[in-house]
């Protein structure tokens, strides 16, 4: 796990993994130097709305709100320099990477919401959903993490492009359930 201040693609690998798939016009796995999934943590994130589907895929919205919480302030700023970084092409070192998107526009992984912002990530198999209930870990399900706030572990998974545009997805990974909102 790394800290979300030491996220730079400057530390990633991208390796292409698909082509014309899904909508998609190429994918590419996205992984640090030293070949490891990329995995960040986030505290007291909220979860409003739970597991949705989403072009027959499930994701779950996470919020953070960055006039209430200076924790979310630093995340949304961090996010966001790190999604300028894909902007930026000259910080792409990849070359096949870097032809592949020249002169597609950056789709924002992080959008604005009523209550902050809304940082999109997909659900691939079971992530771990749990509480602490003193010193016991109990096991929740996804309908224990609506309307909560969580501790969560999210995983940078593939960057996409199509036609148009590209970005980069989330997966979440655990989510460590503390009350609810």
């Amino acid at each position: 796990m790394i800290e979300l201040s030491e996220l730079s693609t400057k530390k990633l690998n991208f390796k292409k993994t698909k082509e014309n798939s899904e909508g998609y016009v190429k994918n590419y796995a996205i992984i640090s130097k030293d070949n490891t999934r990329v995995k960040v943590s986030l505290k007291k994130i909220q979860i409003p709305f739970g597991y949705e589907d989403f072009n027959g895929r499930k994701i779950l919205n996470i919020e953070i709100n960055p006039k209430k919480n200076n924790d979310h302030h630093n995340i949304k700023s961090l996010i966001k320099e790190f999604e300028n970084e894909f902007v930026d092409q000259k910080n792409i070192y990849n070359t096949e990477l870097k032809e592949d998107i020249m002169g597609k526009g950056y789709y924002n992984n992080m959008r604005s919401s009523k209550g902050g912002y809304i940082i999109r990530c997909f659900v691939f198999g079971s992530p771990e959903i749990y509480s602490n209930v003193g010193n016991f870990k109990s096991l929740m399900t996804s309908k224990d993490i609506v309307k909560t706030v969580s501790n969560v572990e999210i995983e940078l998974g593939t960057l996409w492009i199509t036609e148009n545009n590209y970005g980069f997805s989330w997966y979440i990974k655990k989510i460590e359930i503390l009350y609810g909102l």
